[in-house]
């Protein structure tokens, strides 16, 4: 796993898939990016205390995903669901 703090003092955050099933979005701050392959995991809590709600998530080229597993857009692999849980 590699950890960058972009300028805004966020973090750009590399894993593997393996890496993480390990991880629990929880521990990650409003703003945090995770890139896991070809997924960018976007953290957001709004108005709640988890992020499981309120994150997203996008290809590496852009494309937002829904987080309906099956749908026309694309869909959420069950990991990063259980990631976004966790």
């Amino acid at each position: 796993m590699k950890i960058k703090i972009m300028e805004s003092g966020k973090k750009f955050i590399i894993c593997t898939p393996k890496e993480l099933r390990k991880m629990k979005a929880s521990d990650y701050k409003k703003g945090d990016i995770i890139r896991c392959g070809k997924y960018l995991i976007h953290i957001e809590y709004g108005e709640y205390d988890r992020p499981s709600l309120c994150s997203w998530i996008e290809t590496v080229d852009f494309e937002q995903i829904s987080c309906t597993p099956g749908s026309s857009r694309g869909f959420t692999p069950y990991y990063i669901d259980d990631f976004k849980g966790r």
